[in-house]
C-alpha cells in the first residue's frame, strides 16, 4: 500500500459585469493581486474606448 499524497489547488479568477468587476479566488494573495488587474483593466478599457 502507498500513502496517498495531499494536493493543494490555489486559484482564482474575475469576471467583469459591466463595469463591476467580482473577484474570487482560495486564497487573499491572489484575490488581492486579481483585484489589482480588475482595477487596471478598468482603467485601461475607460482610456481606450471611452475616448
Amino acid at each position: 500500500m502507498t500513502p496517498e499524497k495531499k494536493t493543494s489547488f490555489k486559484g482564482g479568477g474575475v469576471i467583469l459585469i459591466g463595469p463591476i468587476p467580482i473577484v474570487f479566488g482560495s486564497n487573499w494573495k491572489i484575490v488581492v493581486f486579481l483585484m489589482i488587474i480588475a482595477i487596471l483593466l478598468m482603467i485601461l478599457f475607460t482610456y481606450f474606448f471611452i475616448q
